[in-house]
């Protein structure tokens, strides 16, 4: 099976096993993943760019992204919520190669049951159209931490989505995409990588300890 660094944050580190990935995450509850949106204003649409245009003082860090160019998506993204019933995670990794991982994970509480998905793809950008479009490569479900199983009929199905993003002091923040063949809105938001490693190495040393 195709595993284009699904097991790090950094696609030229060390690869962590997939369960190991989504349980340390999860663990640190992704502090960065979702700040609250609420307590800012969305300002004037901005290019998303490289070298940011010098902004007035007291202005709005918050803009909608004018137009996104494609080095704008590399990286990682990611967005979780909680309820009393369960939680969920959804990470999407988009490495310069063209491709990506998409990781899902789904907790219950009462039954206790967990679902844990994987998705690598390939993907490209139309800066022109602002179309993002993927392609799945392979899929695989585990149930309550058991072997993995692929979902072949999932293998080669593509997607177009439309790309809106959202820049906080002139660097990426989020972005949403919605599908064109089904109208579905997905966000992600964007992820320090050294920041992220750093709680994933603290998560790992504590459970070698234990």
């Amino acid at each position: 099976q195709e595993i284009p660094f699904s097991g790090c944050l950094n696609p030229q580190g060390n690869i962590m096993p997939r369960h190991i990935l989504t349980t340390a995450l999860f663990a640190t509850s992704l502090a960065l993943a979702a700040p609250a949106l609420a307590a800012l204003k969305i300002a004037k649409p901005a290019d998303a760019q490289t070298h940011p245009q010098k902004q007035p003082e007291n202005s709005n860090p918050l803009q909608i992204a004018q137009h996104i160019q494609t080095k704008d998506l590399i990286g990682v993204w990611a967005n979780s919520a909680e309820t009393d019933g369960g939680s969920l995670l959804t990470i999407t990794m988009m490495g310069t190669d063209s491709k990506g991982l998409d990781i899902m994970l789904i907790e219950l509480k009462k039954p206790q049951k967990s679902l844990l998905i994987m998705q690598n793809f390939t993907w490209q950008f139309n800066e022109k159209t602002q179309e993002f479009t993927q392609r799945v490569t392979d899929f695989s479900t585990i149930l309550n931490n058991g072997t993995p199983k692929q979902e072949k009929s999932e293998i080669g199905k593509t997607d177009t989505v439309k790309v809106q993003m959202m820049l906080l002091d002139d660097k990426p923040f989020m972005f949403e995409l919605t599908s064109k063949s089904n109208g579905e809105k997905h966000r992600y938001f964007k992820q320090d990588t050294d920041q992220l490693n750093k709680y994933l190495n603290e998560y790992l040393n504590k459970q070698a300890l234990n």
